[in-house]
């Protein structure tokens, strides 16, 4: 089970925002499902990870990867 959710991250939490402004709700939905899900793998890959990586680390991989995923070569630079 995740112990963190992208919407409850301090750092990510509008990060929805940016993606729906810039590709619209449908798009950035799936990016941010996308992203949920790299976000648990990421975590059941690696169950000893820090605080630093849970808070920080693992969610910009995560969404970072989604939006290469559904908006190739921007991942980068919305990150």
């Amino acid at each position: 089970m995740s112990r963190l959710r992208l919407e409850k991250s301090f750092v990510f939490n509008r990060f929805y925002e940016d993606l729906s402004d810039k590709y619209g709700d449908k798009k950035a939905s799936a990016i941010w499902a996308y992203a949920q899900k790299e976000l648990r793998r990421l975590e059941e890959t690696e169950p000893g990870a820090d605080k630093n990586s849970l808070s920080f680390v693992f969610p910009a991989v995560a969404l970072y990867r989604a939006v290469e995923k559904y908006a190739p070569g921007e991942g980068l630079s919305l990150v």
